[in-house]
């Protein structure tokens, strides 16, 4: 365990819609000492120029998130460049890699056909039940979700999405 302090993280909702976010930054260093299918994602990871999220909007949620960061870097103070502003919490759903000629004509079929599927996962207000810290490596901190019908709905949305963004020439997505 991280911190004592993961299970005053709480249950809460988000009501933000989903979000698709460039993303073109990379974390220096994280290369060392890693296993070959490590280095292969992070490799993915750092060519990935788009992804689909869910951000954390509740400010309950982001203030206990704080609060644990906080006494993360406390007690672990080489942890600090494996969290996130607050501000930038969300859930991934999926992470891609889309060639720049082909984001106008992906992004109009996505905005059509994803959002009548967003509809059908989420008919309900999802309530995400959040029941602990992990990490990757101690490179990487997250929340862990609690496992119930709302993680599912979202593990099936995100296939759909790899499903939907794999059919596009110039895309990839990580498996």
């Amino acid at each position: 365990e991280l911190c004592s302090e993961y299970s005053n993280l709480c249950h809460g909702h988000s009501s933000a819609p989903i979000e698709i976010r460039t993303s073109r930054s990379s974390r220096p260093g994280l290369q060392d000492d890693m296993t070959q299918s490590e280095s292969e994602r992070q490799d993915f990871y750092s060519r990935c120029t788009h992804f689909v999220s869910i951000p954390v909007d509740n400010v309950s949620i982001l203030q206990r998130v704080s609060n644990v960061q906080n006494s993360i870097v406390d007690k672990q103070p080489h942890l600090l460049p494996a969290l996130i502003d607050t501000r930038q919490l969300h859930m991934t759903l999926v992470a891609v890699s889309i060639e720049k000629s082909f984001e106008n004509e992906i992004f109009s079929a996505f905005l059509e056909e994803m959002g009548t599927q967003a509809k059908k996962y989420f008919a309900q207000s999802p309530l995400l039940t959040l029941s602990g810290i992990g990490h990757f490596d101690e490179r990487v901190i997250y929340l862990k979700p609690e496992k119930g019908d709302l993680l599912d709905r979202l593990y099936d949305f995100a296939l759909d999405l790899k499903a939907f963004f794999s059919r596009f020439p110039g895309s990839s997505v990580e498996d």
